[in-house]
This record gives structure tokens, sequence and C-alpha cells, in this order.
């Protein structure tokens, strides 16, 4: 198996990089360009000729990311290379899911409140020593705020638990002599006013309930992420990952609001929309023969079961 990733850097150069996959990663190459020459063509000129290096025959699947430009690769792959098996990345896929989940309204209350705190303590510098002194008492030890990343969905858990690791720092840091003193009554109006603001979202218990619900829902989704991104977990565990995200989805304790009833329905119609956009035969195969999961119960679908006899027969009777 062959894959690569696709980025830019500051400077907006196209940087491609190459991993082999036997089963364990082997770093091949890293190609640089200028942004307007990392096309659809060229990356496939690219790619292709790592293919005819190791062998064409011998490469038998591509994974990469789902953006567009590696959605049109593959494309001229598989019209050159008809037997291979186009992967798209599980890691990428479940980054995505994390993006459909937060962006609903049921969250957006929490999203805010994470975005205001995180960025309030990390940039204010006499707030943030006050929060760090009061850390040291509570905990031994101070605790970093988090940053989120641009299209680094799992961030925004990362970002949620470290404030939640440090509310009841944050709770005293507010009702401290010197903030209420000094920060409160700074010269500047515009940092009387963050800092007033922040400290009404410290003492809503409301909204540090629905952090607590943002944070309980995504964790299994980060778990389900990492593991998409791991060194030889198998292609079977990302099969395992969509079983137990269903069960989490569909057990999760939502608000009993008509909103938490709508953030039901599109946290479960999105695991399914990935679920059946990410997993091939080759997956649902390597689920069923993976010892990890024997015994477990049976939760494919029949058109899923069907399809990985398909490629078991046809597998079996492949002469290379």
């Amino acid at each position: 198996m062959i894959g690569g990733d696709g980025f830019s850097d500051r400077l907006l150069k196209g940087i491609i990089g190459v991993v082999l996959f036997t089963p364990d990663p082997v770093y091949i190459e890293t190609r640089v360009w200028p942004e307007q020459r990392k096309t659809a063509e060229n990356i496939y000129k690219f790619f292709s000729q790592h293919i005819e290096k190791m062998s064409a025959r011998n490469v038998v699947a591509f994974v990469s990311d789902t953006e567009p430009t590696m959605k049109a690769v593959w494309d001229r792959l598989h019209e050159k290379y008809p037997w291979l098996l186009i992967i798209p990345c599980a890691a990428h896929c479940f980054d995505l899911l994390f993006e459909d989940i937060i962006r609903h309204p049921a969250l957006a209350a929490a999203v805010t409140f994470c975005k205001t705190l995180s960025q309030f303590w990390r940039n204010k510098s006499m707030p943030k020593s006050i929060l760090e002194r009061i850390q040291v008492q509570e905990y031994g030890t101070t605790r970093q705020m988090q940053r989120t990343g641009v299209t680094r969905w799992k961030s925004q858990l990362l970002v949620s638990d470290a404030l939640l690791r440090t509310q009841t720092a944050m709770q005293k840091a507010v009702v401290d002599d010197v903030f209420k003193n000094e920060v409160l009554k700074d010269k500047d109006a515009k940092a009387r006013k963050a800092a007033a603001e922040a400290s009404a979202l410290v003492k809503n218990d409301a909204l540090w309930s629905q952090l607590q619900l943002l944070a309980d829902l995504l964790r299994p989704v980060a778990t389900a992420l990492d593991k998409g991104q791991a060194d030889g977990s198998g292609m079977g565990s990302m099969f395992g990952s969509f079983l137990t995200l269903e069960k989490h989805l569909t057990s999760f304790k939502y608000p009993e609001t008509p909103v938490g009833a709508q953030l039901k329905h599109l946290c479960l119609f999105k695991l399914q929309y990935w679920r059946s956009y990410l997993l091939r035969p080759a997956h649902v195969l390597a689920y069923l023969l993976d010892p990890r999961y024997l015994g477990a119960p049976n939760q494919q679908t029949q058109d899923e079961i069907e399809s990985a006899m398909v490629l078991m027969h046809k597998l079996a009777s492949s002469e290379d």
C-alpha cells in the first residue's frame, strides 16, 4: 500500500509526502512545489512514478485524505491502475465528523464559551499570572490553556478538556482580590469589558455543563481519529471504531429538548454517511478476519458482508 498527504506551508509552498505501508510505514520522499504547481496532474505523476519504481503490480492500494485535489488524483490513478484499491484516510474522515458535530447549533454556546475563555486566559498577561498562581495552590502545578487549530477539529476537544481541568482554579481566579481590584478596573475600557465578560462566563454553571457535554460527546470520536492515524492498527480496527462510535452516539444522553433530538439525529446520520464513504469491502473483510474481534456481535449490514465475501473469493482465486 502506498499513501501520501499534501498541505501548504506559510509561504504557500505545496508539500506532498509519500509513505509505503508494508504494513509498518516506511517514509519514501517529500516533494515541494510552488502552490500553483500543486495540481492533481502533478501529484498524480509524482505518485505514479513511485508506483512504477516498486513495480505497479506490487502496489495494491492507495490511501490519502479526501480533499478535492486528492480525489481527482484517485480518478487518474484508478484509470491507469484499475486493480488499485483507493482508501480514504480514516483519520481525515473522523476529523470531518468532528467538524460536522461541533457545528450543530446545540453545541454553539459551548464552542463560543470555550473559545472566549481559552483566548482570554492565554492572551492576557495579568489574568494568566493570577490563574497560574491559583493553579499551583490547587493542583501543585500550572495547567496550560490550549489553542484550537484551523481544520484540526480534534483541537476543540483538547481546548475543552484543558478548560475543564482548571475549572476550579478559574472560578477562584475571578473572585481573587487582584483580579477584582486590578483586572476588572483596568484603565483600558476594552480590557475591562473582556475581563467582565470572562468573569461572567466563568461563573455560569450552565455553560460549564454544556462544555462537559461537548467533551463527553466528542471524546470517543477523538479515540477513533487517533486509532485511524496510528501505526499498525490494522484495517479491521476502522470498522470496529465505527461500531464503537455507533453504540456511543446511540446511547449518549443528549439534552431532552428538540435541539438535543436534532443533535442526536445529526450525529447518527453523519456517522452513517462517513461509514458508507470510508469503509470498503477490504475493511469489512479485515474486521471479519481480525482475531481481536473474534466473537464480537455481528453488526455488519448484509450488503457489507456480501461485498466482503466477493472480495475474499476474488483474492482467493487470484494467481498473483
